[in-house]
């Protein structure tokens, strides 16, 4: 089994969500580890939206998908606040997505789906054309420095498969 991570490279649409720190929103958040506070994206109102896209995962199209989690690093600047995140394919269904609560520190938030939630089935490269990160401010001030998505790909454990421990 491998993990393939996808960082945001370009906008797709309903770019809401300030940048701060970069030129736009996937500059803000396409980070390999947090840069806090010197670049993210800010929502200072609510019913705020932004989309990101992200690049293609470059596999073959037999390739066994085992599952896709979504991250993101944000934080509030005051009290307690609610966003959404999601990964929309490219027909704009959500294929993950999560609903965090966050304080006025850091933190990581992800979630993981082992099945395409429109098919019920188990994810394919096909579906995974086009993704696109998308998040939206129910409550305000917030701020996102990292957003990404991993795919778990390649061969994974059999369902009759035998595991041995040893000493």
């Amino acid at each position: 089994m491998a993990i393939l991570t996808l960082r945001p490279n370009g906008a797709s649409s309903a770019n809401e969500w300030t940048p701060v720190g970069a030129a736009t929103a996937w500059e803000c958040t396409d980070d390999v580890t947090s840069d806090g506070d010197t670049s993210y994206i800010s929502a200072t109102s609510t019913d705020l939206n932004t989309i990101i896209a992200l690049p293609s995962t470059g596999l073959a199209p037999e390739t066994t998908i085992n599952s896709i989690t979504l991250y993101s690093v944000s934080r509030s600047t005051s009290g307690t606040q609610e966003y959404y995140m999601g990964v929309n394919d490219s027909t704009d269904n959500t294929l993950v997505s999560i609903e965090p609560n966050v304080s006025t520190s850091y933190v990581t938030n992800s979630i993981t789906e082992t099945v395409n939630p429109v098919t019920s089935s188990p994810f394919t490269v096909t579906e995974l054309t086009g993704l696109k990160i998308q998040v939206y401010s129910y409550t305000q001030p917030l701020r996102i420095t990292q957003l990404y998505v991993e795919v778990s790909y390649g061969p994974g454990l059999s369902t009759n498969a035998i595991l041995f421990a040893g000493d």
